[in-house]
């Protein structure tokens, strides 16, 4: 029983890890689209580029909320899965309010596994760091 009790005060306990991971990979992406854009005003990109480029920075901007955590005592694989998956679906339903549309089923499915995978790869990479490290 009171190992059940500290389990949950020890989950509860490293939620500012979550919250720090997401805040800075939203504001992380957050500068990375204004800095796109503003190379897109200045280079005059064509329109093709903007795709994976934001697709790119969606999986940077993951990478680096992880990485903002990499000291958190728990398990850096899944810590990154919950942070790309509420990364993902906050910008779903940032994207959503915003237009006033809802996306198709299909596009939701491939941002939400996106995240997912891009969040446990950048754990499991940064995980491995911090093993090496010592």
């Amino acid at each position: 029983m009171k190992q059940g009790r500290s389990r949950v005060r020890t989950l509860h306990g490293n939620a500012h890890y979550f919250w720090l991971g997401l805040g800075l990979a939203v504001l992380s992406s957050l500068g990375l689209i204004v800095l796109f854009a503003l190379a897109i005003q200045f280079f005059s990109l064509d329109s093709g580029s903007i795709t994976p480029v934001n697709q790119f920075i969606k999986v940077l901007s993951i990478l680096l909320g992880v990485l903002a955590v990499r000291k958190a005592p728990i398990s850096l694989s899944r810590l990154g899965a919950q942070i790309g998956f509420a990364y993902m679906a906050l910008g779903i339903l940032s994207y959503c309010a915003a237009s006033l549309k809802l996306l198709p089923a299909l596009a939701i499915l491939g941002d939400l596994a996106l995240g997912l995978c891009a969040g446990t790869l950048s754990g499991l990479l940064v995980g491995s760091f911090k093993k090496a490290e010592g």
